[in-house]
């Protein structure tokens, strides 16, 4: 269904379409562990929507999705790299919820770098402002990364 309407997106040129195709097709390599065809759809998502940043979910999202693929290969410097694209573009966004999510990931790399302690006192603060902002998606991700802490 994907490849259909990224066929159909292309010949009508549509720049916001096609980089959500993209960043969905990221998401569904990425949930079976393909990373780096989940970073390839990445990156194309936002090769595509680069010059003009006509959609600020996608490149945010993107960026902390890429950010987490290099945390996953241990690749620290790269994953703090996207999350200071997806921290300045959740800040000009003015969405509550792309902030804390960002944040999720760098409680992330905090735990990576050894500070277990702190990241995981961030990630239940952000769980408990998800919770009383009422953020669905935030509240189960912080609740599974607890989980596996």
């Amino acid at each position: 269904l994907l490849q259909q309407a990224e066929d159909q997106l292309s010949k009508w040129n549509s720049i916001h379409g096609l980089s959500t195709i993209y960043l969905n097709k990221g998401y569904i390599y990425l949930l079976s562990g393909e990373f780096d065809e989940a970073a390839k759809c990445f990156h194309h998502s936002l090769d595509i929507i680069s010059s003009e940043l006509v959609n600020l979910k996608t490149f945010i999202n993107a960026h902390l999705n890429l950010g987490y693929i290099e945390l996953e290969k241990g690749n620290l410097i790269l994953a703090e790299q996207h999350l200071a694209f997806a921290v300045e573009k959740s800040s000009m966004s003015g969405s509550l919820a792309f902030l804390l999510d960002s944040q999720v990931l760098k409680a992330n790399l905090r735990i990576k770098k050894g500070f277990k302690e702190k990241g995981f006192n961030m990630i239940q603060k952000i769980s408990r402002e998800a919770r009383e902002l009422e953020i669905k998606f935030l509240q189960d991700k912080t609740r599974r990364r607890l989980e596996q802490i």
